[in-house]
């Protein structure tokens, strides 16, 4: 009992083949501190993994090495098991991306909102257009009328 049609047709194979991602996990490694990760598979992955290490730990200046080694191409992840990254880099730089300037003291200038270190310019949450800039506008009011209504009744 033999069908005349194929099981798959080539349109079917074609449509298959272009939703398969891969995915690799690894561990990224700074300071002692290991997180596991998992990532797609693409051509830019080395920028990936580079941003992943910056919201991870904060980082603005970034190299990544293996075994002490520098990592320069995508090729050097690929086909080692148990993969650890190692990440070195600089954290007391600003977090916005475009500004170069020095976080002298990282816990003093944290955005309250966002959580992220940035230099003196850009610390308030208008100066780096911070994500959470709505909740700031809710505590800045709040703070508003409770220092309004707390001067009218203690006089």
């Amino acid at each position: 009992m033999e069908s005349s049609e194929p099981a798959v047709t080539p349109a079917h194979k074609a449509k298959e083949s272009h939703s398969v991602i891969r995915q690799i996990s690894f561990t990224i490694v700074y300071n002692y501190i290991e997180k596991a990760i998992s990532t797609n598979v693409s051509e830019d992955i080395l920028e990936e993994i580079k941003e992943k290490a910056k919201e991870l730990f904060g980082l603005s200046c970034i190299r990544l090495e293996i075994d002490k080694k520098p990592v320069t191409s995508p090729s050097q992840i690929f086909g080692i098991p148990n993969l650890k990254i190692t990440v070195i880099g600089i954290k007391n730089k600003c977090a916005l991306s475009m500004c170069k300037n020095r976080v002298n003291s990282p816990k003093d200038l944290r955005c309250k909102f966002c959580l992220k270190s940035f230099c003196i310019k850009h610390s308030i949450p208008e100066g780096h257009s911070c994500e959470n800039i709505l909740d700031c506008k809710d505590v800045a009011i709040k703070n508003n009328i409770k220092n309004l209504l707390h001067d009218r009744y203690t006089k």
